[in-house]
């Protein structure tokens, strides 16, 4: 495990519940967490295994087989990291990013990834909820009932309530105004357009995305933060993916702090239209979609035994099987 963050303790938790896995060590970034129990840091009993400062701790123990991944960092670092603990063996699932390798780093920094892999006989792949399978795998697996796809529409609709406050503070919630253009410059959409093209014959398509910050129109609060009328309550971002001059692929993330059903006229959820021969129309929505963190965390642990059955390499989430 690397990094005991939000989505990190929750991964670790599930791993001390299930009978199928075994949390062997842990990487940690705050000073007053290191040589901690594991156990102990996450809320369960302790286990006797301390939390260590140093990555390359985890990558040469012999007692971890695979690595989840759960810090933060930029895809570069992201990479980095992964591409350490691949060439010495061990499998990773990164839920930082790296949904399709190939369009956050380019080709030649994605193949040696994949090569640093294939050197210690390992599999990276990135997955999560939003990116990893909302935006993406859910629309592209849709997709595959569909003769002759020629456009696929997916939105997801996000309370903001449980997101970290940096991430709150960067999107500026509670602000009078804010500039979204370097949020937007990071958004994983581009990632789950191109991932959908791929995965449904649409092929190379040129990407664009925007981010626009949206306003309250009433107060409304959570525990820890207030929006007041006519400051910034959320975000939409927008990606559309054009090939031949037509645009294939439109992929909306609309963002709301505290969102009210009632008054917002729509729940945490997500859509996706797809058009060809015939169309496909779905819509999901339930309380799994409130907390993002229990189906990633989830997703997480599930996807390990059918990765591990693949041949040594580097991964898009919709090409793992389901199951082992």
């Amino acid at each position: 495990m690397v990094g005991l963050g939000q989505i990190g303790a929750r991964v670790a938790q599930m791993c001390l519940d299930r009978p199928d896995t075994e949390l062997a060590a842990a990487v940690v970034f705050t000073p007053a967490k290191v040589a901690a129990d594991i156990g102990t840091l996450v809320g369960r009993q302790p286990i006797g295994v301390g939390a260590t400062a140093d990555p390359l701790d985890v990558a040469r123990s012999g007692e971890v087989d695979v690595v989840v991944y759960c810090a933060l960092g930029d895809p570069r670092t992201v990479a980095e990291a992964l591409g350490a603990y691949a060439e010495r063996g061990k499998d990773v699932v990164t839920v930082t990013g790296l949904v399709h390798p190939v369009a956050v780093l380019g080709r030649p920094a994605a193949d040696v990834l994949a090569a640093r892999a294939a050197r210690g006989q390992a599999r990276i792949v990135g997955i999560g909820w939003n990116p990893g399978f909302l935006l993406d795998v859910l629309p592209a697996t849709w997709a595959s009932f569909v003769p002759n796809v020629r456009h696929v529409f997916a939105e997801r609709v996000s309370d903001l309530c449980g997101w970290g406050d940096g991430v709150l503070d960067g999107l500026g919630i509670g602000r009078r105004e804010a500039d979204l253009s370097n949020f937007a410059d990071h958004m994983p959409l581009a990632e789950c357009v191109r991932l959908i093209a791929d995965a449904t014959g649409v092929g190379a398509v040129d990407v664009t995305v925007g981010c626009d910050p949206t306003f309250a129109a009433a107060s409304r609060a959570s525990p820890h933060r207030r929006v007041d009328a006519g400051e910034i309550g959320g975000f939409e971002a927008v990606a559309s993916g054009c090939a031949g001059g037509e645009e294939r692929i439109r992929l909306r993330w609309t963002g709301i702090f505290a969102l009210d059903p009632g008054a917002d006229g729509r729940p945490d959820s997500v859509s996706v239209r797809i058009a060809g021969d015939t169309t496909l129309t779905l819509t999901a929505s339930g309380t799994t979609f409130s907390d993002a963190y229990p189906a990633t965390a989830t997703r997480a642990l599930n996807i390990i035994a059918p990765l591990r059955r693949l041949p040594p390499g580097l991964y898009r989430p919709d090409q793992v099987p389901l199951s082992a």
